[in-house]
């Protein structure tokens, strides 16, 4: 059984605690701008390299709602929580892994990040999510 990502790409924003009772003043959502299911990658890509997943000493916590707008997501299936990775770092994994390999996912993704950082990638920032 291998573990399958998927890569959320999204804006990091500090809601009120007037907008909802739910947020802590250590959690930061993020508007999800995009989803790309990259499957299985296997344990030698360099994006399983990236430090995606959060230090068990941090104090932040990101979350994100899922595809119904109601359902919180503050960690990945396998209870893992993750952090954001710059745009950058992640398309130097990206190119790394597709100079192994041609799997067509990570050409997808490699040429959306490439045009991310192209216009507006400011403020996004990418999370890896295990499913």
């Amino acid at each position: 059984m291998g573990y399958e990502t998927k890569l959320i790409i999204g804006r990091p924003i500090r809601l009120s605690k007037s907008l909802s009772n739910s947020i802590s003043d250590n959690e930061i959502d993020v508007m999800v701008a995009a989803e790309i299911d990259l499957c299985k990658l296997g344990s030698n890509s360099a994006i399983m390299d990236l430090p995606w997943q959060k230090p068990k000493d941090s104090k932040v916590s990101w979350c994100w709602y899922g595809s119904d707008g109601n359902t919180k997501i503050t960690e990945d299936f396998y209870g893992k929580q993750s952090q954001p990775i710059d745009l950058v770092d992640l398309l130097a994994a990206l190119i790394k892994d597709t100079a192994k390999t041609d799997y067509r996912r990570l050409k997808w993704a490699r040429a959306f990040v490439e045009s991310l950082i192209e216009t507006d990638s400011n403020e996004l920032k990418a999370f890896l999510f295990g499913h």
